[in-house]
């Protein structure tokens, strides 16, 4: 926009309002010419702008569902550790067993399978056992683990 500018008596400079108002009187004119010219959007516009929010929508709702889907296995996950620990302090806590058997257990909607195997190298009785507990959730195995009970009252 060209300002007109005038000299006082002082020396100071101001604008000459009229012509700047005169300059923002004109009609405005935008990209695609003015308003006269344009009166609305056209189909093929709005199909694309349609289409372009499509694929940004599936986009979004296909990034939320894999989330959801990896929060549920972390949860299922998380669920099997603690149940497996605390198994596995409860076997812990028993005494040791040269004839002892596995069990099976359900907890919150989990099938614990706990199987007692004696680690055997001569044909007496073992000091040594094998504890493996596996945790399913809806008939899919989630977490299987082992663990070592040794009898304190061994003699190697």
């Amino acid at each position: 926009m060209r300002v007109a500018r005038s000299e006082t008596l002082g020396g100071t400079r101001t604008v000459d309002m009229m012509r700047c108002l005169k300059n923002l009187r004109k009609p405005f004119k935008g990209i695609l010419g003015s308003r006269k010219e344009q009166e609305g959007y056209s189909l093929i516009e709005v199909l694309v702008g349609v289409a372009i929010l499509g694929v940004v929508g599936v986009g979004f709702l296909s990034a939320l569902s894999s989330g959801y889907l990896a929060l549920i296995l972390a949860d299922e996950k998380t669920m099997a550790e603690a149940l497996t620990r605390t198994e596995f302090e409860d076997i812990r806590s028993l005494p040791f067993d040269a004839d002892a058997v596995g069990y099976t257990d359900t907890e919150l909607g989990y099938d614990i399978v706990v199987s007692v195997v004696n680690v055997d190298d001569s044909g007496s009785p073992s000091p040594i056992q094998k504890w493996t507990v596996s945790v399913s959730h809806d008939g899919s195995e989630v977490l299987t683990t082992s663990s070592y009970k040794v009898d304190p009252n061994r003699n190697l």
